[in-house]
């Protein structure tokens, strides 16, 4: 028998390595995986010598349930902090600008600017204000999270390599996130100095081309120094957001009953925005989207009613313009007499790096004037122009966090008004259905009036009349219930009354994704069978992109002969306008259009005297396609945008049609490949899915990355990705250079309710429950939201529903 050779010093050496790893790595895989949640159980919790059940289903969605309320906001805080104590960590501290003290520099912007808007000040106003009842059900909430994390033996990943102990939840982190919401579902601020931005550099008829139109009813001498724009970097990093909404009346539908569908539009992350729960006890029965941290259903349905919301664009925020006395930079002018500011001081704690001298903590002055916090002051560049910032939540009071709770309550259309009447913010538009056969929508919170002057320009803050004189009565907010057309459409578009008395906003998103859904209505109101749910959840998974056709036709029609080949040709001219994922074209047209947006906006930026502070902010609007602008660029020959002196120095669309082709083609080809075949949607288009703030800086919406990444293959996930801007599934890309085609915003949620058959209602969150990497439901609804899967929202039909099984509804 032949004599086996013995193992050499190389292999000994490995082993030596590779057995101590394995064992390590085993021991930290069990330890971290010991106090997660199993699936398919029951288990049970005590509050207040009260026994608390809970049951998670395949996909880890509580079902909670008690003889009390109160036992079930302990049992869902309880459930919170078991799935998303990491996620309610860094929400908390990003609240209170308490970043850097545990992740170093890397966040110190962040937490200057919340520390700045004083959200934590504004927090306990709010839990002052709070009414005793709302106060008791919080206190309720509270103790089941503390209650979960003493429970732990291990805490999640996360903290143990930030060497981080949590404080125990307080009544006012849950403010907090109240106020971290309303900041983020606010942008109006943003599109003030934007748009003040490209009046003062491109003049209004370019202006009102990209953004809405605007009418400069005597405001024009109000857009001067514009070094505004230098504050980029602490707001403009911010994704968009949006939604899609509809409620359609029972003389529509197959089941005689409203049908109500809801999907709303919000950056992507892992875990999820939200988390899903079904709570029962005492007079509570609701189901739906809960926000880890808030102890209540945000949007779902309850046993009479349903509800859902988008965004409604409304316009909250101000900027002003502060005229600083000379001889005291704490005074500022106003109506004629100078003016003590407000003053306050903050103290950042920094996280000392690794072999890195100690930092010591940053001590940040807060002004404030009557019209709100001087922001200019977050950046030292700003030197000779001061702004302000006059926002709702600088008012906000407890009732908004009363009304969402109280919500979950309502039984019918008063009682659902009632809810949302000491609402404040953010301003959202309440879609509603109920059990009786009514379908309506409220629109509450605090918009203020505005006169003489709009909110869609930065303000002279030293003359009385642009101060916002008194708030849009809570009975004079846009609302109707069972409109004679008996469907109701909003998809961040101007779908209010155009006679309608006051101003809300500037900034409405186009009609593109509203008219989709109208036209699939109108179908499906020409069969007999009436509408059901399964074409709710078709039209909200629809990726078909209105005009696209329209617009090959256009754009090929200028392409100049023989300039593309055969195959790219007759890719393009085949193309039935679907954003699917395996399509070829869809990445043309996109790469195509994105790059006539590009030539259009840098040409002018090109030949404009720009100071190079403000051509460095807009040269942003050269990373990004604004899809409606370059549509109607298209459909209008008369563009002024199209003077594209870059290749000839008259005006013309067809030279940009044809140049962006050129680069169209040439960015794929040296990015995927010279075969088209690689091109593909889904292969190009891969929705992203970062971890904060474990992913990389390029996988990133925010750019803040801890180890600039290095542990992102475990924590990041990404998918590929169907849709696109102005498709009902919305998938936006971005075109920044390290990040081409990737979506880091989407679909966050999605919902559809029959009241004709309970049984049927669904919804669908983005990637899992759990917020544990370790656990298998840290991803385990990323390839069912991406397919247009659903899973039951009652809870009769989820205790057989397994995920063994496909999960499909």
């Amino acid at each position: 028998m032949k004599r086996l050779d013995k193992p050499s010093a190389s292999v000994y050496f490995v082993l030596i390595l590779l057995v101590p790893a394995i064992l390590v790595a085993a021991f930290l895989y069990v330890t971290f995986r010991w106090d997660l949640p199993q699936a398919n159980h029951t288990s049970q919790l005590q509050y207040d010598q009260q026994t608390i059940t809970v049951h998670r289903d395949g996909y880890s969605i509580p079902d909670i349930q008690a003889n009390t309320e109160l036992a079930v906001y302990f049992g869902l805080g309880a459930m919170h902090a078991q799935d998303r104590l990491w996620q309610m960590e860094v929400n908390r501290r990003r609240a209170a600008g308490t970043l850097s003290a545990v992740m170093g520099k890397s966040t110190l912007k962040s937490d200057q600017l919340m520390r700045t808007l004083g959200l934590k000040q504004n927090a306990q106003r709010m839990w002052q204000q709070l009414p005793n009842d709302q106060k008791q059900l919080l206190d309720a909430y509270t103790q089941g999270i503390n209650y979960a994390m003493a429970q732990l033996t291990t805490l999640p990943i996360e903290f143990t390599i930030f060497d981080l102990t949590p404080q125990p939840w307080q009544p006012i982190d849950s403010m907090l996130l109240m106020q971290l919401m309303t900041w983020d579902l606010a942008s109006n601020m943003e599109s003030e100095i934007t748009r003040s931005a490209l009046l003062k550099n491109f003049g209004l008829d370019k202006t009102n081309e990209v953004m809405k139109p605007l009418v400069l009813d005597g405001v024009s001498n109000l857009t001067a120094a514009m070094d505004s724009s230098r504050l980029g970097p602490y707001f403009f990093n911010r994704e968009a957001t949006g939604s899609n909404g509809w409620v359609i009346s029972g003389q529509y539908t197959a089941s005689g009953q409203p049908l109500l569908a809801n999907d709303l539009h919000l950056p992507n992350s892992i875990p999820s925005i939200w988390y899903l729960a079904r709570m029962k006890g005492g007079n509570l029965e609701v189901s739906g989207a809960t926000f880890p941290g808030l102890p209540f259903v945000v949007i779902g349905r309850n046993a009479n009613i349903a509800w859902g919301i988008t965004n409604m664009m409304a316009d909250t925020q101000d900027i002003y313009f502060e005229r600083i006395n000379p001889s005291n930079r704490n005074q500022y002018f106003y109506d004629g007499a100078w003016y003590d500011m407000t003053l306050s001081e903050e103290k950042i704690d920094v996280k000392t790096e690794p072999l890195k001298p100690q930092e010591d903590p940053i001590t940040l002055q807060v002004r404030r004037t009557r019209n709100g916090v001087i922001l200019s002051d977050l950046d030292p560049r700003l030197k000779g122009v001061s702004f302000s910032l006059k926002w709702t939540a600088d008012v906000q009071n407890g009732g908004t966090f009363a009304s969402f709770n109280r919500l979950n309550y309502a039984k019918n259309w008063p009682e659902f008004k009632q809810a949302l009447r000491d609402y404040v913010a953010p301003v959202q538009n309440f879609l509603y259905a109920d059990r009786d056969g009514n379908i309506g929508y409220l629109v509450p919170g605090m918009i203020p009036k505005r006169k003489p002057y709009d909110g869609m320009l930065p303000k002279q803050g030293w003359r009385a009349e642009t101060q916002w004189p008194d708030w849009i009565e809570f009975d004079a907010l846009p609302q109707q219930l069972n409109p004679e057309q008996g469907y109701i459409i909003a998809a961040n578009n101007q779908f209010i009354d155009p006679e309608y008395p006051y101003f809300i906003t500037g900034d409405w998103s186009d009609d593109f994704r509203a008219q989709t859904i109208e036209t699939k209505l109108m179908r499906a109101l020409q069969s007999p069978d009436g509408v059901d749910i399964n074409d709710m959840k078709q039209w909200q998974n629809d990726v078909s992109s209105p005009g696209a056709v329209n617009n090959v036709a256009l754009l090929l029609n200028q392409l100049t002969p023989g300039q593309a080949s055969p195959d790219l040709l007759a890719r393009l001219t085949n193309w039935n306008g679907e954003m699917a994922r395996e399509s070829v074209a869809a990445t043309i047209y996109t790469a195509w259009l994105y790059q006539m947006n590009r030539l259009m906006v840098a040409d002018d930026l090109t030949r404009a005297p720009i100071p190079a502070n403000e051509r460095q902010y807009l040269n942003v609007l050269t990373q990004k396609l604004d899809l409606a602008f370059v549509s109607n660029t298209l459909n209008n020959t008369t563009s002024q945008w199209c003077d594209f002196v870059m290749i000839e120095p008259t005006q013309s669309c067809n030279a940009i049609v044809n140049s962006a082709f050129d680069h169209a083609i040439n960015a794929l080809s040296a990015r995927y490949g010279n075969d088209p075949d690689n091109w593909r949607w889904g292969a190009v288009h891969q929705a992203q899915y970062p971890h904060f703030p474990f992913s990389k800086p390029e996988r990133s919406a925010t750019g803040i990355s801890y180890f600039n990444g290095m542990l992102s293959t475990f924590f990041h996930r990404s998918i590929a990705a169907s849709g696109g801007e102005q498709t009902l599934n919305v998938s936006p890309s971005s075109f920044r250079t390290d990040a081409w085609f990737m979506p880091f915003y989407g679909t966050s949620y999605r919902q559809v309710i029959d009241f004709g058959d309970d049984t049927q209602d669904a919804f669908i969150n983005t990637t899992g429950q759990s917020g544990n990497v370790l656990s298998p439901h840290y991803d385990d609804m990323i390839t069912k939201h991406q397919n247009g899967d659903y899973i039951p929202m009652s809870e009769s039909k989820a205790l057989h529903h397994q995920r063994s099984d496909g999960g499909n509804l």
